[in-house]
């Protein structure tokens, strides 16, 4: 079921030489293929490093069960939500260079915006999910996705502008799927002057030296891992939109809050720049100062509103919603589920994606884990999963 997955640009060293234990990280790769075995994932990549040496990266299980094609390291994976952490690196860089601030109004620079009460709405607030904005998945007045421009940047960004708020900014978090970050998404073109994507490759992809990611890709693209549901059990996600976007995410759209394209080598690359405070592989991303204010709790103890229905169905407990200013999750302090793990330190982060993938840095322990899976598991069980992803590859640090 197993097999190495050894990417040319990407050395793996012997566990102890990265300061990690061996027996501990076949613990987590076991734990994997125990999570394939049972149907709640067909198949997924998984990577460990510590100090900048990658000492697990491997490939397990099938990334299309339907074709019968076997994970392979080169696999390009739907980042879902985990494409947020882009978006908000770029915003991050703006403002680290003075052409944006946390607190500048949404309206500024989308005056069509700044109707129906929305005109309050800040920077700060949709990268922390607290401003009010639509919640929706599918676009306003949408039932269905029936091509391309459903899910593209502008079209999407238009009918938002429509909508009234939900509640009060700065009030209450609740998480959006979509809103907020197209709402980023079209500022950080306004102040770049370039599509979202080529803002996008200037800010953060060059500077970190990612080579698979994309906003979009072609249907056809042979190294791309469709989206399928490895579980099935009625919750928040819609699972059959999930799907439909095999059909019509394609090489043409931009979409800030996600949906995006990229490989577990290119994921490494950006975490660990984002580990590094902002060190990337080419130049600075943004200054340490940044990185040390954004990745950390900026909800204090408010819940994430969004779980309130699937809480209640699975039977967990409250917790924080924890965002950071990052596209993610920080753990903070306190015994309560998060994506980052129970045993992370206080200022570790986490992106996700909805049912399929991770990205996990502990400052304070020098570590990175990367988990990116085909076969979409749904609701908060894809969270738990991270959380015990994040326990496990913590436990195989040594020193």
């Amino acid at each position: 079921m197993t097999s190495t997955a050894i990417n040319a640009s990407l050395e793996v060293v012997p566990p102890s030489s990265a300061g990690l234990d061996a027996r501990a990280l076949d613990n987590l790769k076991s734990w994997i293929e125990r999570d394939v075995e049972a149907g709640r994932t067909h198949g997924a990549i998984v990577l460990v490093a510590r100090r900048g040496k990658v000492a697990l990266f491997e490939s397990i299980g099938s990334s299309d069960v339907k074709k019968d094609r076997a994970a392979r390291p080169d696999d390009l994976y739907c980042t879902m939500s985990l494409g947020k952490s882009l978006t908000a690196a770029a915003v991050l860089a703006l403002i680290d260079r003075g052409l944006l601030t946390f607190d500048s109004r949404i309206a500024e620079f989308l005056p069509e915006f700044g109707t129906r009460g929305k005109d309050k709405v800040t920077v700060y607030h949709l990268l922390t999910h607290s401003g009010g904005v639509y919640s929706g998945w599918l676009a306003p007045g949408r039932s269905t996705m029936d091509s391309p421009k459903d899910i593209d940047l502008w079209p999407y960004v238009e009918k938002v502008c429509a909508q009234s708020l939900e509640f009060r900014p700065g009030g209450r978090v609740y998480y959006s799927p979509f809103a907020g970050y197209y709402l980023l998404g079209a500022v950080i073109e306004k102040v770049v002057g370039k599509r979202f994507r080529d803002a996008l490759k200037e800010l953060v992809l060059d500077p970190v030296g990612l080579v698979d990611t994309t906003c979009g890709l072609p249907v056809d693209e042979p190294r791309r891992v469709p989206l399928r549901m490895a579980e099935r059990t009625a919750g928040v996600i819609n699972m059959d939109m999930q799907e439909r976007l095999n059909t019509i995410l394609d090489e043409t759209v931009d979409s800030p809050a996600g949906l995006l394209f990229t490989s577990a080598a290119d994921m490494y690359r950006f975490t660990e720049a984002l580990r590094l405070r902002g060190q990337a592989t080419n130049r600075r991303l943004f200054s340490k100062a940044i990185a040390e204010y954004a990745y950390r709790v900026h909800t204090g103890d408010k819940s994430n509103e969004f779980w309130d229905f699937n809480k209640e169905m699975a039977g967990i407990a409250e917790f924080p919603a924890n965002f950071s200013l990052g596209g993610g999750y920080s753990r903070g302090v306190g015994h309560y589920l998060n994506p980052c793990g129970l045993t992370a330190s206080p200022n570790s982060f986490s992106g996700l994606g909805s049912g399929s993938t991770h990205v996990m840095f502990d400052p304070d322990r020098e570590l990175t884990l990367v988990f990116l899976s085909g076969g979409l598991y749904v609701g908060l069980a894809h969270i738990q999963r991270c959380q015990i992803l994040s326990d496990l590859a913590l436990a195989a640090v040594i020193d």
